[in-house]
């Protein structure tokens, strides 16, 4: 069963790989999407990110976990989610927790991941959007939140937001189609 974990997580980051490659030609890409369970993909990512939750002594909330099958990428969502995850780990250095919410609203899918680090300086949020803009000096590539962004909002035709949350911490909101548009 471990070997088998550790083949499948090299396949998914050959996939990753390959999407890096692709970023210059996404609209040539057609991505194969399949039904699956939204939170069978949030649960993969928290057992893909287990042991750096733990190093870095970070809690996970589960807010509010509903069931929700849309029609998907499972690796580049999967993707996104451990992105985010590192991100706020970064972020938030040697502690903190992270909010996740699953729910349905009208005809999309929300999830909400919000941490309780420091946030980003207003006049940056735009700015994090954009390829090879990096808050991280030399340990970031700039790509990572674009790279979110192309998953869900190209691939998916969904919403990407990240914002300052009301009280403390960053929030991402991903809005996902529940019905598949041509």
């Amino acid at each position: 069963a471990a070997l088998e974990k550790i083949l499948d997580a090299a396949q998914r980051a050959g996939e990753i790989l390959d999407k890096f490659k692709d970023l210059s030609a996404p609209a040539e890409r057609q991505v194969p999407k399949e039904r699956i369970q939204l939170t069978d993909i949030l649960e993969e990512a928290f057992e893909l990110m287990e042991h750096q939750f733990k190093v870095n002594n970070v809690k996970v909330c589960k807010v509010k976990m509903e069931k929700v099958e849309l029609e998907a990428h499972s690796t580049s969502l999967l993707q996104v989610f451990v992105n985010l995850a590192i991100n706020s780990i970064h972020a938030m250095g040697d502690s903190g927790q992270i909010d996740y919410s699953v729910q349905v609203i009208g005809d999309y899918a929300e999830v909400r991941i919000r941490d309780y680090g420091p946030g980003i300086k207003p006049e940056l949020l735009d700015k994090v959007m954009e390829p090879f803009f990096t808050t991280k000096g030399d340990n970031g590539t700039g790509l990572g939140l674009p790279i979110c962004r192309e998953i869900i909002e190209i691939e998916h035709r969904g919403e990407f937001q990240i914002r300052n949350h009301g009280v403390k911490g960053l929030e991402a909101v991903i809005r996902l189609p529940l019905k598949h548009k041509e």
